[in-house]
């Protein structure tokens, strides 16, 4: 067991150049360096035209619409999709750029940097579709992917750096694989990164390449290792991940990696159970190849079998961006924008079915019949949470998981222009109930002595801190609202 104690206060992660932690315990906390939360989206369907994607907008500008969403938000960063059959239509070298060159002007218009991913097989050059490698018995296919590689690479290399390689290479449903086809395929997929990730650097030198994004799902530590035994660290700078999961504060549970002991030393596998955990085990597993190599978090979001979810997701969403920035993950890429209509599929059963599976990935944005749009609670969540806690003079300071009359509370202490704001809420499972507010007594120490007031992020709306006593920075609140969602306390 002293492995695992060991483990559990191992604050070893070093995501995109930031770090952070969080301890248990009525007043335990932990300072790590000041980091600024970045808050990143991605919509991949968007850059499909909808002769070949139902999800693509016809008219551009409709599109920009939608984008023009994000700016209250405050995203900075966004996951751009250059589909290969986006780029290559419908023939042999029929590349066309505009709605590419439109799209990206546009979001880098708007001050965001992109992350641009290249992927996906080509139906012209195999059918059924399979994936491009070095090798591929496909006459052609492989000179193919890196012409398509290198067209998108020379066009975009003056506004784009960083280029992840594929999408959730090692996720299969049944043995068929689900991004890589037919069947997942380490060595394979190995292969074709690092040659490709060598093309990109030939053309821009410069560029940060990074590993297409793994589920958490079972086995993706064993694809994961057989793609480092083939050597791909030499030649990617950033391994990229997805982190779903079904509760912002706990482990990687949709398709559990029976894999991950984090207590080798005890007889039986000892899963994580908390999302600090699971970032912890993941990079020391990594750290066993190459120290401090560095992760990427190119996906992730709120997944669901239930369609009443609106509160649900805002809850799910507001907490998970601000755990994660508490374990060092300063840019956050959320999956996605806009919701899925029944409309954007064919009629008939594979429409039906198509349609299912989509939603459980809901955007936070929906589009009405007329074109118009309308956001979810969770846009509103994000967007009031930004507005206190995104900006070039707001750092994250530390976090606390304090136990408070029965409730474990989360609080994560920001500063702006050198003043508390405080985010905090009870730790309750994920459920579409807005729970009722209470009054708590909380003590946090170490904020000073200040005035203060309480913002609901639902609405915007405000909340009296209640009464409180001072003791040098310490701070004690006799009567703190608090829900199953952040909250923010600001000092005035």
């Amino acid at each position: 067991m002293k492995l695992k104690i060991i483990i559990l206060f191992l604050l070893l992660l070093i995501f995109i150049g930031g770090c952070g932690g969080e301890t248990g315990g009525d007043s335990g906390e932990n300072p790590v360096s000041d980091t600024r939360l970045k808050l990143g989206m991605q919509e991949v369907h968007f850059s499909m035209i909808s002769a070949v994607n139902a999800w693509g907008f016809a008219d551009l500008d409709e599109a920009k619409v939608l984008f023009d969403y994000m700016d209250d938000l405050k995203i900075s960063t966004f996951r751009y999709t250059i589909f290969w059959t986006s780029a290559e239509l419908y023939s042999k070298n029929n590349f066309v750029w505009t709605r590419h060159d439109d799209l990206i002007n546009y979001l880098r218009g708007k001050g965001i940097t992109l992350t641009v991913t290249l992927f996906g097989g080509h139906y012209v050059y195999d059918t059924p579709e399979s994936s491009p490698y070095p090798g591929s018995l496909v006459a052609g296919y492989w000179n193919a992917w890196l012409s398509y590689i290198e067209k998108s690479v020379t066009r975009y290399k003056d506004r784009v750096h960083r280029w992840e390689i594929w999408n959730e290479p090692d996720f299969s449903v049944s043995g068929t694989g689900i991004f890589w086809k037919p069947t997942v395929d380490a060595v394979n997929f190995s292969d074709m990164l690092i040659a490709t990730s060598q093309k990109i650097k030939s053309l821009q030198p410069d560029a940060a390449i990074v590993m297409g994004g793994v589920t958490n799902f079972n086995g993706y530590r064993f694809f994961l290792s057989s793609c480092f035994d083939r050597g791909i660290l030499d030649y990617i700078d950033e391994i990229g991940v997805h982190l779903y999961r079904s509760n912002p504060e706990g482990p990687f549970n949709f398709i559990v990696d029976t894999t991950v002991d984090i207590d080798p030393g005890t007889a039986g596998v000892q899963s994580p159970t908390t999302f600090s955990e699971e970032m912890t085990s993941l990079r020391t597993f990594i750290d066993s190849y190459r120290k401090d190599f560095p992760i990427r978090n190119t996906e992730e979001g709120f997944h669901t079998g239930s369609t009443d979810i609106l509160n649900s997701q805002m809850k799910y969403l507001t907490r998970m961006i601000l755990v994660e920035h508490s374990l060092g993950i300063n840019e956050i890429t959320c999956f996605r924008l806009r919701a899925p209509r029944r409309s954007d599929y064919p009629a008939g059963a594979t429409g039906d079915s198509s349609y299912a599976a989509d939603i459980k990935f809901p955007g936070i944005i929906d589009q009405n019949a007329d074109g118009s749009f309308t956001p979810r609670p969770a846009y509103y969540g994000i967007k009031n949470m930004a507005q206190y806690l995104v900006g070039d003079n707001i750092y994250f300071q530390r976090s606390l998981i304090i136990d408070s009359g029965g409730y474990t509370v989360r609080v994560h202490i920001y500063t702006r222009n050198g003043l508390p704001v405080i985010a905090y809420w009870v730790e309750d499972a994920i459920n579409n109930d807005i729970r009722p507010e209470n009054n708590i007594a909380l003590t946090i120490e170490g904020i000073g002595n200040h005035s203060f007031s309480v913002v609901d992020i639902k609405d915007n709306s405000s909340r009296a801190a209640g009464s409180y006593s001072v003791s040098g920075d310490n701070i004690t609140f006799s009567a703190l609202p608090v829900t199953d969602y952040p909250f923010i306390l600001i000092a005035e």
